[in-house]
């Protein structure tokens, strides 16, 4: 005999007594004990997404939904659209202070949490992916659990200055050894109210033919999402720094690439005149705030940003030439305007740049900027 199991009287007296007045089995009996030895089969079957609650709000079809909701028309197939909302708040970090090893988890992909080794997985085997293709991955996720969903909007909330909640952030530091929250929707009658008329507001400021074009564009992109995107940013001055770094990197592959300046192609030149352009106006602004009793310190601290400022400029236009040698013409012409008695200030100076295009997007970031001042 080779016995793994051993019991006590007690415990045969108590199964006696359990079989005679509430007609358990052998079996039943068994599993209660394991369960009061060790409570911890039902983790090793339970499957990842078992214990998750089903949204009452989200549509289900077959629970819902009515059986033709597939066929209701394009102004009513919002109605049963899966709507997801992603919050991030990049300054709320962690301490690296713990390891699934040291302190491993008891929830491995139930309910609401994904398992972290499969969507570390998932994030390596998608990470070559484009991202304004493939949003996070959500969409390859859900044709593949949700097949019914046929409208899927994605709200993607990072905390900015223009989101009420990232005033949290000066609060960082309590969060780094506290896994992640959660977040709760409330007062949604009361923010719906706070929406419309805020909307109302805002469509008052504007012409009415300016609000059509705007929902025709909307409406059409609905329907077919190869028409232009609405909601696609404006070009900011990163991403046309963007667009020509990759018009640059064709040229290399293609062998085309016009090169003229070993560290300097021609997307650093014109991203660094920006800079500098950038530079002259904070220039005149720090001349201007100074006043006519400024002490010598303050006096000393604006000739040393203009001096090395000069040198920069200097510097760039030496190598503008190399691109743009007829600017040698336009800054000559602009010379024999000005005496020598009187060169023309630092802050002044013209760099001749492509500026149609270029101040375009920097009056995109200078409105941006602005937005997110109005919302502090």
């Amino acid at each position: 005999m080779d016995p793994k199991t051993a019991t006590t009287f007690g415990v045969l007296e108590q199964y006696h007594l359990l079989s005679f007045e509430s007609k358990a089995s052998t079996y039943e009996f068994y599993q209660g004990l394991a369960c009061l030895s060790d409570n911890t089969d039902g983790v090793l079957t339970t499957e990842p997404g078992q214990c998750t609650v089903l949204c009452p709000a989200c549509p289900q079809p077959g629970i819902n939904l009515p059986e033709d909701w597939k066929d209701a028309s394009s102004d009513k197939q919002w109605l049963y659209a899966l709507f997801i909302g992603i919050d991030a708040n990049f300054h709320l970090k962690w301490k690296l202070v713990s390891s699934d090893t040291i302190d491993p988890g008891i929830n491995k992909g139930w309910s609401y949490f994904i398992e972290e080794k499969a969507y570390k997985a998932y994030l390596g085997d998608h990470k070559d992916q484009n991202q304004e293709v493939y949003h996070y991955g959500l969409p390859i996720l859900l044709s593949n659990e949700v097949p019914w969903v046929v409208i899927l909007n994605i709200l993607y909330d990072i905390a900015s200055p223009e989101c009420g909640w990232a005033n949290i952030n000066p609060i960082k530091s309590s969060t780094k050894e506290m896994g992640p929250g959660s977040c709760l929707l409330a007062n949604a009658i009361h923010e719906r109210s706070d929406h419309q008329h805020k909307l109302i507001e805002l469509e008052g400021c504007m012409q009415i033919e300016d609000i059509s074009q705007w929902r025709d564009e909307v409406e059409a992109w609905e329907q077919d999402h190869t028409q232009p995107n609405p909601f696609k940013g404006a070009e900011t001055q990163a991403t046309v720094q963007l667009e020509l770094t990759r018009i640059e990197a064709t040229k290399l592959e293609t062998g085309n690439n016009i090169c003229l300046h070993a560290d300097v192609p021609p997307s650093i030149l014109i991203s660094s005149g920006i800079d500098l352009e950038e530079q002259q106006q904070q220039l005149s602004f720090e001349i201007a705030v100074l006043s006519t009793h400024a002490t010598d310190n303050q006096l000393a601290k604006v000739q040393q940003h203009i001096n090395a400022l000069h040198r920069k400029i200097d510097t760039w236009q030496d190598i503008q030439l190399l691109y743009m040698p007829f600017v040698s013409h336009l800054c000559a012409s602009e010379e024999s305007i000005h005496s020598p008695a009187e060169p023309t200030p630092v802050e002044a100076i013209h760099l001749w740049l492509p500026s149609t295009m270029l101040h375009y997007v920097q009056a995109n970031d200078a409105l941006k900027d602005i937005q997110n001042l109005l919302h502090l």
